[in-house]
């Protein structure tokens, strides 16, 4: 992993700290394409009912990991890096509630397709 060096008495610039952040992002992507792959993963996102039954689901935590672009966007003062591909992790450590709503004529039903994406 790549080190950033300020030196005593210096003044870091904003893109000395921004650097140590991609860096261990950088880190972290290399350890988790060692032990999964590059190949899209999806962990748990679990979507069940309420208890009692109502007009609610619940998505559970989980996570989607995939190999996408670096930066896609300026990161600070750093520019975005698209060309450099790594496998980053979404990570939703709550449970997501969804209100649906019941058709208003009776007699007919209506199919719901919740997605999750990185």
């Amino acid at each position: 992993m790549d080190r950033n060096i300020v030196y005593p008495g210096s003044i870091p610039l904003d893109t000395d700290i921004l650097t140590f952040n991609r860096n261990a992002m950088v880190g972290i992507s290399a350890l988790t394409a060692a032990v999964i792959g590059s190949n899209t993963v999806v962990d748990g996102l679990a979507c069940s009912p309420t208890l009692p039954a109502s007009l609610t689901v619940n998505v559970g935590p989980g996570s989607i990991t995939l190999l996408t672009a670096l930066d896609a966007s300026a990161y600070g003062s750093l520019a975005a890096d698209i060309a450099d591909q790594i496998v980053k992790t979404g990570i939703n450590l709550q449970t997501t509630s969804f209100a649906l709503t019941a058709p208003v004529n009776s007699g007919q039903s209506i199919n719901y397709l919740i997605e999750a994406a990185f």
